[in-house]
């Protein structure tokens, strides 16, 4: 009992209740095909003076039976979220161990800045506040970009690191990705992590993490920030990138204030 309390409790409430949901209307719709054929049964036989018992009796076994079935159904469901949010929980820890454990050399620190000169320019222009460069192992930018996901040149995948990894993975041979490194204004988000990942860039070198990205951002349609790690994303893949952020959050945050509210101000 006390283990199935403590299963449950580490399961988000939402995803609790969506599992119920879904095997509760299994159960349900069970009971109510049996009950459909209960009744089919009783209105053949309506009349008869002989009604047979055992096909009653067997639709009721069934139902008892896809009952219990759904019911442990529903608990290792419930096992497996809970063993997955626990596998989150210890990845996000692994995070929270991380940051700090690598020293930013002061190059990391000048190219970062570059990044964020690069976002002020960007928002001064009106743009996205967001700025990426890939630069290789001497020291070279290999490239550089700001966020393109503005209408009408922009969509919503040209993020500026996912643009620099491409670009990046263009012009140099794939042997010397895994030595280079993305500087970046802001984390990568779920969809740049990945660009990063499947291009076989060896390190990203971050200022704004996501949360404190998402604090600026709010609900603004033009960015519903992701509150997600990348360190969590590359921890579920099969390649080593080293991750060092976040890093002079609060210079990198300048761009963004009063930006993703500025029509808010402007409608009052």
């Amino acid at each position: 009992m006390e283990a199935s309390k403590m299963n449950e409790g580490t399961v988000e409430s939402e995803t609790l209740q969506a599992l119920k949901a879904k095997h509760f209307k299994r159960v349900a719709w069970n009971i109510g095909v049996m009950g459909a054929a209960a009744l089919f049964f009783f209105l053949v036989n309506l009349g008869s003076d002989d009604t047979p018992v055992a096909p009653f009796v067997l639709l009721s076994l069934l139902a008892l039976v896809f009952t219990v079935e759904e019911y442990f159904s529903y608990l290792k469901a419930k096992k497996r979220a809970a063993r997955s949010a626990s596998d989150s929980a210890a990845s996000r820890q692994a995070d929270v161990e991380a940051v700090g454990a690598t020293e930013p050399t002061n190059t990391d620190l000048a190219l970062l800045r570059q990044t964020i000169d690069l976002a002020t320019d960007a928002r001064n222009r009106g743009r996205h506040p967001f700025a990426s460069m890939v630069v290789s192992a001497d020291g070279s930018v290999i490239a550089s970009a700001g966020n393109n996901s503005m209408p009408p040149e922009g969509d919503p995948t040209q993020h500026a690191e996912l643009s620099v990894a491409a670009e990046a993975a263009r012009k140099v041979p794939a042997e010397e990705l895994p030595t280079a490194t993305l500087y970046t204004s802001a984390e990568p988000c779920v969809m740049c992590t990945g660009a990063i990942y499947w291009t076989g860039i060896g390190r990203i070198v971050y200022a704004l993490s996501e949360s404190r990205l998402l604090e600026l951002t709010g609900d603004d349609p033009e960015n519903p920030t992701f509150d997600l790690p990348c360190r969590e994303v590359i921890a579920r893949g099969q390649q080593n990138i080293e991750v060092l952020g976040p890093l002079l959050e609060d210079e990198a945050a300048a761009a963004h204030e009063k930006f993703w509210d500025r029509r808010t101000d402007v409608t009052q």
